[in-house]
């Protein structure tokens, strides 16, 4: 259950702070637009993302680099992050994708022996797969599914943390869930 309202949640402060820089930087004059963090999705050869992937953009930014399991991993913070943003036509700073060869060395693969579905195989996702076993819930409210499903809920969120703890970047967050 935890999870299922945490990722809520921290989409909500997502949007809530893209919102707010957009204001800000429409005051400021300059138009500017916060992109939804989660949804809408849309769909890509049959499997949803969202409308900017945020991953791939930090990726680009060179905040950090995509895991195996396709997750984002920040080189201090670790794992489980959310992202959000907007599009503005202001010049702010950038930055340079990096390489980040300690983050998911070649020889690592513990993501993928932790599917409990075999969705992650060299370095690719069967998005389907993963999101129909493990969260495919979060589409939808998390309060109504809660009352109706909590004890799937709650097993099929331990596999997804599953994943995400076998990453050695876990470790690396600054904050731990135990």
């Amino acid at each position: 259950m935890f999870y299922t309202r945490a990722f809520a949640d921290n989409y909500r402060r997502m949007n809530d702070a893209a919102c707010v820089m957009a204001i800000m930087l429409e005051s400021e004059g300059f138009p500017s637009l916060a992109v939804p963090a989660y949804s809408p999705l849309k769909f890509y050869r049959g499997e949803p993302c969202g409308m900017i992937s945020f991953k791939h953009a930090a990726v680009e930014a060179g905040i950090g680099k995509l895991g195996k399991n396709t997750i984002f991993v920040h080189p201090e913070h670790g794992n489980i992050l959310r992202l959000g943003g907007f599009i503005t036509t202001a010049e702010l700073p950038t930055g340079r994708p990096k390489e980040y060869k300690n983050i998911c060395p070649p020889s690592c693969n513990l993501c993928e022996k932790a599917c409990p579905v075999g969705a992650l195989s060299d370095g690719e996702i069967n998005i389907t797969k993963c999101m129909t076993n493990c969260i495919g819930h979060t589409l939808l409210p998390p309060y109504p599914i809660q009352s109706i499903c909590s004890s799937r809920l709650a097993s099929s969120n331990s596999r997804c943390f599953r994943i995400s703890s076998t990453c050695a970047f876990w470790a690396s967050a600054s904050f731990s869930l135990c």
